[in-house]
């Protein structure tokens, strides 16, 4: 008895020439991992989260990005994969704001040195900030998503 591929099902459905990428989008359902960017509640509840995001940061610097992506991902609805999203973006914008003061204040108190140190400082924050407040505000968005859902 011959042994057969558990994908043979699906392996009769494409040609030997098609990418393992077809097959691999043919598997796993394309409507559970899309975000819906064209919803207006989704934007809403990024700038909502944002903002939530930055005045709970000043106060709590861990919190802030759970809460902030808590809020974005409970407006922007649609299941916890589309609300996690929701409070990653919010997490990302709230690092560029960071990043910019950073800059910004750099330059206008130490002026032209302070724009290459302000620079360097900012490319570091960009990187810790994105994972950080990314992370933590993607979590928070995922647990709205859950508990709406």
């Amino acid at each position: 008895m011959p042994c057969r591929s558990v994908f043979a099902p699906v392996e009769s459905m494409f040609t030997p020439y098609e990418s393992i990428y077809s097959r691999l989008w043919y598997l796993l359902d394309r409507e559970l991992y899309m975000a819906d960017f064209g919803g207006s509640n989704f934007w809403i509840g990024v700038i909502a989260g944002w903002i939530l995001m930055i005045i709970v940061d000043l106060f709590i610097p861990v919190v802030g990005p759970l809460v902030g992506g808590f809020a974005a991902g409970y407006i922007a609805r649609g299941g916890a994969w589309n609300a996690g999203i929701a409070g990653l973006i919010s997490g990302i914008l709230g690092g560029i704001v960071v990043v910019i003061l950073v800059l910004v204040g750099g330059t206008l108190l130490l002026g032209g040195l302070g724009f290459f140190t302000a620079l360097f400082v900012g490319l570091l924050l960009m990187i810790v900030l994105f994972l950080v407040h990314g992370i933590l505000a993607f979590l928070g968005g995922a647990i709205a998503g859950a508990v709406r859902g």
